[in-house]
């Protein structure tokens, strides 16, 4: 830290006899403030308030020119690098040729033009020097440094916006020797490749609720299986030793070998989970999206297209009251008529002993439905879709009447 310009002020009495006390100031001014030191030497060529034929100037602007000064916020750079600015480097020759034009007729002021060449070799840029030195140096460095990184033949995987910075959860690429093949792995957690036959076996059986293949994680001891839905966002577990594959979301479920729940015959995307309690309880899982109807020998077919906000909905299999019981919104409830009237048959479903046209009419007749307070935009897009299931009516226009003829 420097003095503040009022301690210059204060300190006159220590002007030499050689000096006047107006260049006393503005040279004691000159080292102040690391911004403005290449900004008051290129003022001080322009309009000079100092004597350049002194030893003393030459000292003061021989210490500004070369200290490295701190660096700047949030760069490698310093702010002595001010000069590398090819705009202001270019200001600053035009005024040493400006000052060096002023003593150029006098011999006697070489002090002067010794400032001057030391300002402009500064401002000077050697190129052709500059890069055999940098590869000199290279190499150097390279023959001295023993880089164990790569004995592990592993490879590391940063974000491109910090690629300096180690998260604390790193991607490895590990060549594993036994399979010769690339592992990628997370905290001793191994990704199976999508090519191998585990994610595609895992894929046919959760593919009915995602079309994307399966991406599966192996425990460090190998003993646990861990798989995710990306676009659901869902996660399943399969430990080792086990046929069940079980449900992280909801505890103590996992993938029902029989997926019939006597109703939505014809649903390709449900998937049904059991407990292991006993009695067993039923859930069945069905993502929200657009229904396709496909015509099929003997059944329709409803395929559910995935939306642009996919989500699941749960619906708990009630043996005993015949039906399947949402979660107690209004979304679930309409959304759950869609598949009931489109997989509806002539005969009546063995879970509800109705039709799927009758339990979806129920449940929009349901007390739960009429005493709903608003429809968001959500449950207004499923009514819409339920609408259009039936033919479309239209009141024939007043304006298209066409009045009686009293002879017919």
């Amino acid at each position: 830290d420097r003095p503040p310009p009022n301690a210059i002020i204060a300190s006159q009495q220590n002007c030499p006899q050689e000096m006047t006390r107006a260049g006393f100031g503005e040279l004691c001014v000159l080292p102040l403030g690391f911004k403005l030191q290449w900004r008051s030497i290129l003022r001080q060529l322009h309009a000079p308030s100092v004597v350049f034929n002194q030893l003393s100037t030459f000292v003061f602007h021989a210490q500004c020119i070369n200290q490295a000064g701190p660096p700047k916020t949030n760069d490698i750079s310093r702010e002595s690098h001010a000069i590398a600015n090819p705009a202001f480097s270019q200001e600053l020759m035009g005024g040493v040729i400006t000052a060096t034009s002023r003593v150029a007729a006098s011999w006697q002021l070489v002090q002067a033009l010794q400032t001057f060449i030391l300002t402009s070799t500064n401002v000077e840029i050697r190129n052709d020097f500059r890069l055999p030195a940098a590869r000199c140096a290279l190499i150097s460095m390279l023959s001295l440094d023993m880089d164990h990184g790569h004995i592990s033949t592993a490879l590391h995987l940063r974000p491109l916006e910090k690629p300096w910075d180690v998260p604390e959860q790193l991607w490895t690429l590990v060549r594993e020797a036994a399979v010769n093949q690339w592992q990628l792995q997370q905290d001793n957690t191994t990704v199976i490749s999508l090519r191998t036959a585990t994610p595609k076996t895992l894929a046919g059986i959760l593919g009915t609720l995602e079309k994307a293949l399966v991406p599966c994680l192996s425990s460090p001891d190998h003993k646990r299986l861990d798989i995710e839905l990306l676009i659901l966002r869902s996660r399943f577990y399969l430990k080792a030793g086990d046929t069940a594959m079980r449900w992280r979301d909801f505890r103590g479920m996992a993938i029902d070998e029989n997926q019939e729940i006597g109703t939505l015959v014809g649903l390709f995307n449900k998937l049904v989970l059991t407990s292991t309690s006993s009695p067993p309880e039923r859930i069945v899982m069905v993502p929200n999206g657009n229904p396709q109807v496909e015509r099929t020998p003997g059944h329709v077919s409803v395929h559910i297209i995935e939306s642009t906000k996919p989500c699941l909905s749960a619906y708990r299999v009630d043996t005993l009251l015949g039906c399947l019981v949402d979660g107690g919104d209004l979304v679930s409830k309409l959304f759950l008529c869609l598949p009931h009237a489109l997989t509806a048959f002539c005969m009546p479903d063995e879970l509800t002993s109705w039709t799927g046209i009758e339990e979806a009419l129920r449940i929009l007749r349901s007390a739960a439905v009429r005493s709903a307070n608003g429809f968001t935009k959500v449950s207004s897009s499923i009514l819409t879709k339920i609408a259009a299931l039936t033919p479309k009516r239209e009141v024939h226009p007043q304006a298209a009447a066409c009045d009686a003829d009293d002879a017919l």
